[in-house]
């Protein structure tokens, strides 16, 4: 027996194969393809902001600079420093200089009750500021100031007089006594008073005493202790305030 030859495969007698291969080999089942699973698409948003949650109030809230309240009305919850405006005195400017002078302390002659008697003006100065007519002197010396050393004739001599009411009525009057402060009688003139209008057919005029048109308020005033002093000038030169002022010592 022969030995069998062993055929060693050369490259490329693959291709060389006899037909021996038959084709009724069932060809190998094809494999169905499956899709990919699809990845869900992804959508991005755009994210909004996240709101942060509002703080309590009472500790976030800015400080606001407050406005300064007006004068008279007080801000709602809150104190509010008003200046108060100064009280206007009733009556108008002339009765805020009589309140000065009528002041505790006021050396005036308003704050010590001396009222002004000017001869020539025929006028006499109260001290609350009001004024009252008055005459003294008779005939054609009435209210001549250069007469007053005429005696039952001339106005009321030029001095400083304390008031006192009269003992007993003068012809049915409650006249006020005119006594010099130093006790001496100027032109040796005695017995002056001061009176209402008392002279028949010279109802302005008198025999040196004070006669005033309206003596009920020189006598009220006098009752109540607002007058005790009256001075006599020939006639006003500058303030009556002032000149009462400076004969109010010891009213």
């Amino acid at each position: 027996v022969s030995p069998v030859e062993t055929q060693q495969d050369q490259p490329g007698d693959a291709a060389s194969l006899p037909d021996a291969l038959t084709d009724d080999v069932p060809l190998p089942t094809r494999r169905p393809q499956f899709d990919a699973p699809q990845q869900p698409k992804v959508v991005q948003q755009q994210s909004k902001p996240v709101q942060q949650p509002k703080p309590a109030r009472e500790t976030v809230q800015q400080a606001q600079p407050t406005k300064p309240a007006r004068q008279g009305r007080p801000a709602d919850g809150g104190n509010v420093l008003a200046y108060a405006k100064p009280d206007t005195p009733s009556g108008g400017l002339g009765k805020a200089f009589r309140n000065l002078f009528n002041s505790p302390g006021s050396s005036s002659g308003a704050s010590n009750g001396v009222a002004v008697y000017d001869i020539s003006a025929g006028t006499v100065y109260m001290p609350d500021g009001s004024r009252l007519e008055a005459h003294s002197g008779i005939g054609p010396m009435a209210d001549q100031p250069r007469y007053a050393n005429q005696k039952n004739r001339g106005p009321t001599p030029p001095n400083t007089y304390n008031l006192s009411l009269r003992e007993s009525r003068f012809h049915g009057v409650e006249a006020l006594r005119l006594t010099p402060v130093d006790g001496r009688n100027k032109y040796n003139r005695d017995g002056l008073l001061a009176h209402t209008y008392l002279l028949r057919g010279r109802y302005a005029q008198s025999s040196g005493c004070v006669a005033f048109k309206d003596y009920a308020r020189f006598l009220a005033a006098f009752k109540k202790g607002k007058i005790k002093r009256l001075v006599v000038v020939p006639r006003l030169n500058g303030s009556a305030t002032r000149v009462a002022a400076d004969n109010a010592r010891g009213a």
